[in-house]
């Protein structure tokens, strides 16, 4: 595990959420799912969970990214990228 972190700057639990979190914003911007849906689908048991880890690393709510549409995914996937 020492050796991953040293390689990705990321431990094995701040990795897996980043990939989730990903998945989430394709749904959000790619489908009309409902945010329940999505929360569940990414692997949160709830929805309140799932948007206070989204706006945690994103700065936004998930609602927003939403609302947003296009612009605010590229705002989005800034921070996303940097996190790498």
């Amino acid at each position: 595990m020492r050796v991953f972190r040293e390689q990705t700057g990321f431990t094995l639990h701040d990795y897996r959420l980043h990939l989730r979190l990903r998945r989430a914003l394709d749904h959000l911007v790619d489908s009309d799912c409902d945010l329940t849906w999505i929360a569940h689908a990414v692997g949160f048991c709830s929805l309140s969970h799932f948007s206070g880890s989204f706006r945690t690393k994103f700065g936004v709510a998930p609602s927003a990214v939403r609302a947003g549409g296009g612009e605010l995914r590229k705002i989005v996937e800034a921070r996303l990228s940097t996190a790498l």
